[in-house]
């Protein structure tokens, strides 16, 4: 939603319009009311790394539903005894609540908002939605993370997966493409006897006879999902090639017995 609302911009008060915003990244970060007591400390510690934030292209905005006199003499307190101090990002006074309500952070029981946090991309669409009960304030870093996440995928096209940070590992998002991240990711547990992964497609005689000739247990699932296309194409009885198999498992594994089971 773009807004034009009064606000509190360097220490004066003025109006801001998020469309003013456009062809930058955005953080809006709703905060219940001035003068209260986690509040101050997430408004201060998002000001204190706005440079951070302008180094990524992206700008950051406070909002709440005091008035811009109350941000004013908000700003003009000492930290120490509860204040903001100087600012550096400016704190929207959404009085009449029509921005407030259109990005859903009502608190309904309170009257106020909840601390939500909306990363908006330079088209002016949210791309992330952090949104925390009144008594849980924000981490700056997570925000930063989050921002960095959205630009990455914005600019390369791969996606980011659970624990990502900037410069780590990320997926392509495809079927054959998102293999060389899992591939990778599951060196560290290969120790692990997995049967999904220890499955091994045999794709000639010989490398079935070499198998079950080998010291290691085999156990042969055969199925042929595919036997009436193969049937359609080479001619080929699906039945024969089972035979085939069962002759060579006999001959190999002496002892070993071969059972059939019928499915109606």
């Amino acid at each position: 939603p773009l807004c034009c609302i009064a606000a509190v911009i360097d220490g004066d008060i003025s109006s801001v319009s998020l469309s003013d915003y456009k062809g930058r990244w955005l953080i809006l970060f709703w905060y219940p009311k001035d003068f209260t007591f986690v509040c101050p400390t997430e408004i201060i510690a998002f000001s204190d790394r706005a440079e951070e934030f302008k180094d990524l292209n992206c700008d950051l905005i406070a909002a709440s539903t005091d008035t811009e006199e109350v941000h004013l003499a908000w700003i003009k307190t000492p930290r120490n005894k509860g204040g903001l101090g100087h600012m550096k990002i400016p704190i929207l006074a959404d009085t009449k609540k029509a921005c407030f309500l259109l990005y859903g952070v009502l608190k309904e029981d309170a009257g106020v908002a909840l601390r939500g946090l909306f990363i908006i991309n330079p088209k002016q669409n949210i791309e992330q939605i952090t949104m925390n009960n009144m008594g849980i304030g924000r981490n700056v870093d997570e925000a930063k993370r989050l921002l960095q996440a959205c630009q990455f995928v914005a600019e390369h096209g791969e996606v980011c997966p659970a624990d990502w940070q900037p410069g780590g590992k990320s997926i392509k998002p495809s079927a054959e493409g998102s293999m060389d991240y899992f591939q990778e990711a599951g060196k560290d547990t290969s120790h692990e006897e997995d049967f999904g992964t220890a499955l091994k497609p045999v794709k000639s005689r010989q490398e079935f006879e070499e198998l079950i000739q080998g010291d290691k247990p085999v156990v042969l699932d055969f199925y042929a999902p595919w036997c009436a296309l193969y049937h359609a194409c080479f001619r080929v009885p699906v039945l024969s090639i089972f035979k085939c198999i069962c002759e060579v498992l006999i001959k190999g594994c002496p002892g070993s017995m071969i059972i059939k089971s019928q499915r109606r």
